[in-house]
C-alpha cells in the first residue's frame, strides 16, 4: 500500500466523500475531502542511490460547517498512519461556498537501501 493510499484510506473513517486531487460530484456535497500530493520526492544520498521516499500531502477538506473539528479529525487520522503533521491553515472557497480546512502532512517509506547491500 502506498502512502497515498493510507492517507485516503485513513481520511475515509473521518469523512465518507474522500477525492484525489479534484471533487468532481455535482452536485457537490456538504462535506468531503480533497487530497493532493505536494511532494513525492526520493532523498538520494551518497551513491546516487534513493535511500528513503517521502511523501508530504495537503489535506482539504470543504464543509458547511465550522471547519475547526474537521482538521482535528484530518490531523488525528493522519497521525495514527503515521504521518507527522505539518501545517494546518483556514479558509473560504467562495466557488464552492465551503469553508476549508487545510491539513499538511508527511510521511516517508522507512525503507534503508544500505541494509539491502549487506545481504
Amino acid at each position: 500500500m502506498t502512502g497515498i493510499d493510507t492517507a485516503i484510506e485513513a481520511l475515509e473513517n473521518v469523512c465518507e466523500s474522500v477525492s484525489f486531487m479534484k471533487n468532481e460530484e455535482d452536485p457537490l456535497p456538504d462535506s468531503y475531502i480533497v487530497l493532493s500530493v505536494r511532494d513525492d520526492r526520493p532523498e538520494v544520498y551518497a551513491g546516487d542511490r534513493d535511500e528513503q521516499q517521502g511523501l508530504q500531502v495537503r489535506a482539504a477538506w470543504y464543509t458547511k460547517d465550522r471547519p475547526q473539528r474537521c482538521a482535528r479529525e484530518m490531523r488525528c487520522a493522519l497521525r495514527d498512519v503515521g504521518f507527522v503533521i505539518g501545517v494546518t491553515e483556514y479558509g473560504y472557497d467562495n466557488e464552492t461556498k465551503h469553508h476549508v480546512a487545510f491539513v499538511e502532512a508527511e510521511i516517508d517509506d522507512n525503507c534503508d537501501w544500505n541494509e539491502s547491500e549487506d545481504k
